[in-house]
């Protein structure tokens, strides 16, 4: 793993592309402030996740050449070989509960999302860690090459003991399915 993350000089570098690392804390206020103060905030971390993703797939790629190619060809082993490395980024421990044509499952424990909602007894109504389902989503398109959406079923923010994530199959954006609400898309 530690081949995937250089430092140099200043700069912290993941498939020789430069990290930002943002503290939980300084996570839930941002969350906050912005779901006071912005519409659609929840739709712009899950975009930003899933952008993020996207461009480390290509850095993957890019940074690996063939071997890359021959990973990114099982869907199962591309698929642990980026939870292992979310997880090693301190996204939370990562583990995929389930992987079948029909749904993809993950299960996060001590979600960095979620956690300060947990560590300052702050619960939520509703899952929090969107951002994280953006990224399980766009890790989901990259393995499969098709569109799809993520939805978070359990959250810590909401007293669940973890956090899970579920992509179906019937939530490929073209052809018809569910948004994250559960709204017919």
């Amino acid at each position: 793993m530690t081949d995937y993350i250089k430092k140099k000089q200043k700069e912290l570098l993941l498939f020789g592309e430069q990290l930002s690392v943002l503290d939980v804390r300084s996570l839930y206020y941002l969350k906050k402030e912005l779901g006071t103060n912005v519409r659609n905030s929840n739709e712009l971390f899950y975009n930003t996740g899933k952008d993020a993703v996207k461009r480390m797939q290509d850095s993957f790629v890019k940074f690996l050449g063939d071997s890359a190619t021959v990973l990114m060809s099982d869907p199962k082993t591309a698929l642990n070989a980026f939870v292992e490395i979310l997880s090693y980024l301190g996204l939370g421990g990562i583990s995929v509960a389930e992987f079948t044509p029909q749904a993809t499952k993950f299960i996060v424990r001590h979600s960095a999302e979620a956690q300060e909602y947990a560590n300052l007894k702050e619960g939520s109504k509703s899952p929090v860690c969107h951002a994280l389902a953006g990224i399980f989503a766009g890790v989901c398109e990259g393995v499969s090459g098709n569109p799809v959406e993520c939805k978070e079923t359990r959250c810590i923010a909401c007293g669940d003991d973890f956090c899970e994530f579920v992509i179906q199959k019937d939530t490929l954006t073209r052809g018809g399915g569910n948004d994250r609400q559960g709204h017919k898309t």
